[in-house]
């Protein structure tokens, strides 16, 4: 299936995400490649564990998406990766930004620069990943107990992992040097080296879902289903 959230006035950034079950199949992978930057089937093609293949392929196939949904669906080989990584298409007004994870592969686009992320709920907390949360979001977590703050846990941790994607230094930027926690709940706009950023939280079945961008008044949410499944949406428009 294919969703759309958050496309508005207020906030020209869109997220669409896409179960990418199915794309295992040599056939719609086969069909999927042709829509993808050269670097990613180079990437692809030493790709070994069958998961992997099919979250990259489903993240290239929104990338496109998005691309052709501006009018640049001819610039994707255009795309470079920054400094530590994050991708963007030179000389342009277009942002972007991939993440992946469970079955699901993600994408928000827009005119503002953005970090995505999407994280499957667990059944329990990662323990060494609590190791590097900030203090404020520990003591966030120690007041819920179980499934709520297993939950927590991940909302928070979507949240960090968009500001630092948005930053741009990724895992070079100390997770617990920051806290999107502050007066004991999760913020949505926060200050962050002199610049003010916002987040825009999307729920979804099993995952927690953070956008961030500077600066922005996100618009309510909505969202927009398209009932198709991978063969289905392959054939759509969008991809012809």
């Amino acid at each position: 299936m294919l969703y759309r959230f958050g496309k508005g006035a207020s906030a020209l950034i869109e997220t669409i995400w896409i179960d990418t079950t199915g794309l295992e199949k040599p056939d719609l992978l086969g069909k999927s490649i042709a829509f993808f930057a050269e670097e990613r089937k180079e990437h692809l093609r030493k790709l070994k564990n069958p998961s992997a293949i099919r979250l990259s392929a489903g993240a290239g196939l929104l990338l496109f998406y998005a691309l052709k949904k501006n009018g640049l669906e001819s610039r994707i080989n255009d795309i470079r990766k920054g400094q530590f990584g994050k991708l963007f298409l030179p000389e342009s007004s277009f942002y972007f930004n991939l993440s992946h994870s469970g079955s699901l592969a993600l994408c928000a686009f827009g005119d503002t620069d953005l970090g995505a992320d999407i994280q499957q709920l667990k059944e329990t907390i990662p323990q060494k990943t609590i190791k590097i949360l900030s203090p404020q979001e520990k003591e966030f977590l120690q007041g819920k107990e179980g499934r709520a703050q297993t939950e927590a846990f991940y909302q928070i941790w979507a949240r960090k992992e968009s500001l630092m994607k948005w930053d741009g230094r990724g895992l070079r930027l100390p997770m617990q040097s920051f806290s999107v926690v502050q007066d004991s709940i999760p913020v949505e706009r926060m200050i962050f080296e002199g610049k003010v950023i916002s987040f825009q939280e999307y729920r979804l079945q099993g995952y927690a879902v953070s956008i961030c961008a500077e600066q922005r008044q996100f618009s309510d949410e909505e969202s927009i289903k398209y009932d198709k499944n991978i063969k289905e949406l392959l054939k759509s428009e969008i991809f012809h």
